[in-house]
């Protein structure tokens, strides 16, 4: 049901393919990511939304209102600091070529801003294009259960070929 509620939201936030990101700051204001954005750029919403000055912002995504549910740092898996007051809420499918890149982007991003920032994963698998997204979005959801799920993320975004080229029989 986390999966399917995952979607439903990404979906009504705007999100029709992946990675797609929220990025909510500590004012409320939203920043929706369509697309794996290199890291400069995400770093650019971010030291804006910090209220540094930011050279390019002008080339920056554009402030836009999206709704998404607020994060729930107990119930959700999070990296960096829970309680930052900037979210980066990304919707992402396992088997997503662009999803894996965009895994290590945020993983870059994560290593400039933990303090400031977290990062909720949230699922949107792509059925009609990845038969195995979702299974493997269910497998992650267990793993979390496990206390493990990042390390999953992480271990199935280095290894997949992606379009569902891994076996997950194995």
């Amino acid at each position: 049901s986390k999966v399917q509620t995952d979607e439903a939201e990404a979906q009504a936030a705007g999100g029709n393919g992946t990675p797609y990101m929220v990025i909510v700051g500590p004012k409320g204001q939203t920043v929706p990511i369509k697309g794996a954005y290199p890291a400069a750029v995400i770093d650019g919403v971010i030291r804006k939304m910090l209220g540094e000055t930011v050279a390019n912002a002008a080339d920056l995504p554009p402030e836009e209102k999206v709704t998404v549910r607020a994060v729930d740092a107990k119930k959700e898996v999070v990296r960096g600091n829970a309680n930052a007051k900037i979210s980066l809420i990304e919707y992402s499918d396992f088997e997503c070529p662009f999803c894996k890149q965009f895994h290590n982007t945020m993983q870059q991003v994560m290593t400039t801003h933990e303090k400031n920032v977290k990062w909720v994963y949230r699922h949107f698998p792509l059925d009609s294009l990845h038969q195995q997204a979702r299974p493997e979005a269910l497998m992650a959801e267990c793993a979390g259960e496990q206390g493990k799920f990042w390390e999953f993320t992480d271990s199935v975004f280095k290894v997949t070929p992606s379009n569902d080229g891994m076996d997950i029989t194995l």
